[in-house]
């Protein structure tokens, strides 16, 4: 009986201990989950968490441009910056999917394929193992997957007002030619290349006596070659060539464009050692109907992207944006 007060003794101190290690337990517990919860947001859009899952994939696509399109080998600082690349990118896209409701715009059916095809992709491409450890659950990845198609149908609700403007679209397209004239034009001629200076100003002289320049071309010229000629319709070997297609240089290009028909050129000394000698016989314009569709085309998407961009800067000026500083840094 002496040894029964021990006993309950030790049974107090082991108790005691356990509780101990429990209390332990439970508060690494909670500092685990406080944590966990404090990294698993990227930031915040009017008080609204972004999930880190989001950022992961944006950072992820940065990533593969870098590494794939650019050949840039990514570095630890590359990828500090490709994930700041990354958050901006994400807060566009929250920004902007947040307009939907004030816009009076929501998911169709049709969008909802569209949602179920997005999802489809990121789970056949990532795979759902790693988009598990993005963080993403089968919900979040289908919530995310209809953020994206809603910014596409903000931004083209938005584009729709946009207002193209007659006299910029005429003045822009007047100096795109003009600055484009090389690309919208055409030049052709009879092209002469020898080795020799000597050679080159006796063909000249025999072509201001009356030789038709196309004979000595066909006897002198080094890079005339009859077999790589293309054939007109009736089966004829076309011999006026593109004056790109030669050795000229650009200086020596823009001589040819400044040349009317029929005018013959002095002897050039060409970058490869050898000397030439044209004449210009055709000139092919570009189709400027054909050209202007491309060009109005181009004109009206920068107009629209430029009237996105400015609701855009509107938006962020009217957003509450704030950096979790534990996942992106100071």
């Amino acid at each position: 009986m002496a040894k029964k007060p021990k006993a309950n003794s030790q049974n107090n101190t082991i108790r005691g201990i356990i509780i101990a290690f429990s209390a332990i337990i439970v508060v690494i517990g909670a500092l685990l989950i406080w944590n966990n919860r404090n990294v698993s947001f990227a930031g915040t859009i009017d008080g609204q968490r972004v999930p880190v899952a989001h950022l992961n994939v944006f950072h992820q696509n940065w990533i593969d441009q870098i590494h794939f399109e650019w050949g840039i080998p990514v570095t630890d600082d590359i990828a500090v910056m490709a994930r700041g690349w990354a958050w901006d990118e994400l807060v566009d896209l929250w920004i902007v999917s947040n307009q939907a409701d004030l816009l009076g715009i929501t998911l169709t059916a049709d969008d909802m394929l569209q949602v179920d095809e997005i999802v489809d992709s990121y789970n056949s491409f990532f795979g759902r193992e790693h988009l598990r450890a993005w963080g993403f659950t089968n919900a979040s990845l289908r919530r995310f997957a209809e953020r994206l198609v809603l910014q596409d149908l903000v931004a083209q609700r938005v584009i729709q007002d946009v207002i193209i403007d007659e006299y910029e679209l005429e003045e822009a397209f007047e100096a795109f030619l003009v600055e484009h004239a090389f690309e919208l034009q055409t030049v052709f001629i009879y092209y002469i290349e020898v080795a020799s200076m000597e050679l080159a100003d006796q063909l000249l002289m025999q072509i201001f006596m009356g030789a038709p320049i196309v004979e000595l071309m066909r006897e002198h010229s080094l890079v005339y070659d009859p077999l790589a000629l293309p054939l007109d319709e009736d089966g004829e070997p076309i011999e006026m060539i593109n004056a790109f297609n030669t050795a000229l240089n650009s200086e020596q290009i823009g001589t040819v464009f400044a040349m009317g028909i029929g005018t013959l050129s002095d002897v050039q000394m060409l970058d490869n050692g050898n000397f030439a000698l044209f004449q210009v016989v055709d000139v092919e314009e570009a189709d400027r109907e054909l050209v202007f569709e491309f060009f109005y085309e181009d004109f009206t998407l920068a107009a629209q992207n430029q009237l996105l961009e400015n609701h855009l800067l509107i938006w962020r000026a009217h957003t509450d944006v704030t950096q979790n500083s534990r996942v992106l840094g100071d």
